[in-house]
């Protein structure tokens, strides 16, 4: 029996299904201002507002981690609480080449195309259009040991703290965050959404999280008055779906027969 109960444990953590935590989460976030630790008055430019309250989002909490990173939690799927991969959410209230390093750090996949060269996608709303400038003005994230300085008081803190410190992520991907960030690059499949580079974005198990796989990517953002929206790939809501079985049934197709199932 406790060899059993063994197995299912690690079982559990493996697939990044152990009860409690990040699991409970109930709702999405709605208009979140995450600022530093003790500030207090009107918030400032640069203190991000989050929010996945409309179609197809999800984002159930974030943490401040320092002032250019934040660990982001996920909820699971509605009928397999198991399962935690779809992302898709905004970002305002920045400040103009604000620089930050987002975290999603509860997915349960063992294996994702974003090892493979797969980014998440951005648009703004500003441009509803492909503009090659969105996202990322050429400008450096901090140093590790910068980083590192800045916030010894956190203790979940795990990205780019050197290959000594953090087995998970190689000395590589910590060089490749000090580079330039580049314009988001790749194919358009719907308007405005642009893929990120995929040199900025990195799959990795991370211990400080119950072992589960974090997705981490860097961003610079570059206008002010913009909302920044992220998703895990092209979205395709419930309703685009209607409006396009309705655009298929008012064609009266001969071979198209429209159904309720169950």
């Amino acid at each position: 029996m406790e060899r059993k109960m063994e197995e299912n444990a690690a079982r559990d953590v493996e697939t990044g299904s152990e009860a409690g935590g990040e699991d409970a989460l109930v709702g999405n976030v709605n208009k979140l201002m995450v600022s530093p630790p003790g500030s207090t008055g009107v918030p400032r430019k640069g203190h991000l507002v989050f929010d996945a309250c409309f179609e197809s989002g999800n984002l159930g909490r974030v943490d401040y981690i320092s002032e250019f990173e934040f660990d982001l939690f996920i909820r699971p799927d509605t009928c397999n609480p198991r399962f935690r991969v779809w992302f898709n959410f905004t970002v305002e209230n920045v400040r103009e080449t604000q620089r930050v390093i987002f975290n999603i750090v509860n997915f349960s996949k063992t294996k994702s195309l974003y090892r493979d060269g797969m980014s998440p996608v951005v648009k703004s709303t500003s441009r509803p259009k492909c503009d090659s400038s969105l996202s990322l003005a050429a400008s450096q994230l901090p140093r590790p040991d910068q980083q590192l300085a800045a916030r010894d008081s956190h203790s979940s803190s795990h990205f780019i703290t050197g290959p000594t410190e953090f087995k998970g992520l190689s000395e590589t991907k910590q060089r490749s965050l000090l580079t330039p960030l580049t314009p988001a690059h790749g194919r358009v499949a719907q308007p405005g959404r642009q893929r990120l580079p995929a040199k900025n974005v990195y799959y990795y198990r991370c211990p400080d999280h119950r072992r589960n796989y974090v997705m981490s990517f860097a961003f610079c953002f570059d206008r002010e008055d913009d909302v920044y929206q992220f998703a895990y790939c092209y979205p395709y809501t419930y309703s685009r779906l209607q409006h396009y079985l309705a655009s298929l049934e008012r064609r009266n197709l001969p071979y198209l027969q429209r159904e309720q199932l169950g």
